[in-house]
């Protein structure tokens, strides 16, 4: 028979950080332990120093010592019982963080704050089921929702580790070329621009190959950057030619497109070619952040050409 010992080895075993009392109960309700029951179970454990309670705002927070998880997960392993509660862990964290970061706004700071309480514990359900082949559709869900957190949080380091890790699978094409396109946005932002080079390059022909015009686009500004950073001028201006010459290339990639360019031309004292280029990208119908940007550039330019009143 299951120790009476199971519901405390599993709180400690399964749970990292800090955690709520619906955590808890979540994880050991498919074993028939109550709400109730589990509160209880809690409120020993906290008696008896075994579990440190934190009260945050409206919740409680309780955490414990990682001696204390280590003799968790042995006696688990010993009855047989960690796969059946990492299982039980995994389905609870990766519900709660779909359903957080389907509707996270960057500019939301309390709702980046709730993903980071529960981050710990996400990233132990994104690691459990990426080391199990059939539970890899769990895992590459659970990535396609952190990515926004991940970029949100400057996390990019982080993004760079998980995205690496899981790209070595065997995963569908689609699926690759996304993650292959973050992985290398997250290497730009990190400043690698030969690593950001190096992913970008061969990152434009698959996109090509598989018809996906926003990949490729997003490839070619990406190596663009990358040439930029490495000061080799030519290169990056022959990237976002290239893209502006591509067939069904919409109004706001064009707009943007135009903008790099001019950038480009304005940093290498081409001023005039950058004013004619940032000209065309403001009668382009875009959002009016992307327009603003343009706007900024423009009088930048003109100030740049001389052209002091009008900037």
């Amino acid at each position: 028979p299951r120790s009476t010992l199971f519901p405390y080895t599993t709180l400690f075993r399964s749970l990292l950080g800090s955690w709520n009392v619906e955590a808890a109960a979540a994880i050991l309700a498919g074993d028939g332990v109550t709400l109730q029951e589990t509160f209880d179970i809690i409120t020993s454990l906290v008696d008896k120093s075994l579990l440190i309670a934190e009260p945050r705002g409206n919740e409680t927070r309780y955490s414990s010592l990682e001696s204390t998880r280590a003799f968790a997960f042995e006696a688990l392993e010993a009855a047989g019982e960690s796969e059946h509660t990492q299982r039980a862990h995994a389905a609870y964290f990766a519900n709660l963080a779909h359903g957080m970061l389907r509707v996270l706004d960057r500019d939301d700071a309390a709702a980046f704050g709730a993903v980071r309480r529960e981050y710990a514990n996400v990233g132990a359900a994104l690691h459990w089921a990426l080391t199990r082949p059939e539970e890899r559709e769990f895992a590459l869900e659970l990535m396609q929702s952190l990515w926004e957190f991940w970029q949100g949080s400057g996390r990019y380091r982080e993004a760079q580790r998980w995205l690496e890790q899981v790209l070595e699978h065997d995963i569908d094409e689609e699926r690759s070329r996304l993650f292959s396109v973050w992985l290398t946005k997250a290497l730009m932002n990190l400043g690698d621009a030969k690593s950001t080079l190096s992913s970008a390059l061969p990152l434009i022909e698959r996109c090509r190959t598989a018809n996906d015009g926003h990949g490729m686009h997003l490839s070619r500004r990406m190596a663009a950057s990358a040439y930029f950073e490495l000061n080799d001028l030519p290169a990056a201006r022959a990237q976002i030619e290239s893209m502006l010459s591509e067939p069904h290339v919409g109004d706001e990639e064009r707009a943007l497109s135009l903008g790099y360019l001019a950038y480009i031309e304005m940093t290498d004292g081409n001023v005039s070619e950058a004013l004619q280029l940032l000209a065309e990208a403001i009668t382009i119908d875009v959002p009016q952040s992307l327009r603003s940007w343009i706007h900024e550039y423009y009088g930048i330019a003109l100030f740049l050409n001389g052209r002091t009143a009008e900037a």
